[in-house]
């Protein structure tokens, strides 16, 4: 998926073993390089995450999103919000996630700055 510059590198789901037990997450890396788009990628990968969470393990209860370009991640974050609006289910599973992260950061790997999914804007 494709928007102005923007657009879905991954998105997949994980799961692994802890020695709490199984631990389940959706893991998603995009690209945000066009701010006037933003709101509508936005919008479109929260239908894109919510097919992913139904298709994952139920106990899917973390997710990592991890961006490169200039949008922050707590932009991208209160846009997140917004896009939750219109997808109820996505809402629904967003509050059973225990951890929920936005992380933004250049393409050799140094964090520039990130922000939880589930802070209250």
């Amino acid at each position: 998926m494709a928007d102005g510059g923007n657009r879905i590198r991954d998105l997949h789901s994980e799961s692994w073993d802890t020695p709490e037990g199984p631990r389940h997450a959706l893991m998603v890396a995009i690209d945000i390089q066009d701010g006037a788009t933003a709101a509508s990628f936005v919008d479109g990968l929260v239908s894109r995450v919510l097919s992913q969470r139904m298709t994952s393990h139920p106990d899917t209860s973390m997710m990592l999103v991890t961006i490169i370009g200039e949008m922050t991640a707590k932009g991208f974050s209160e846009l997140w919000a917004r896009a939750l609006v219109g997808y109820p289910a996505m809402a629904a599973f967003m509050s059973l996630m225990t951890v929920a992260d936005v992380i933004r950061g250049t393409r050799d790997g140094t964090v520039l700055d990130r922000h939880s999914l589930l802070q209250a804007h």
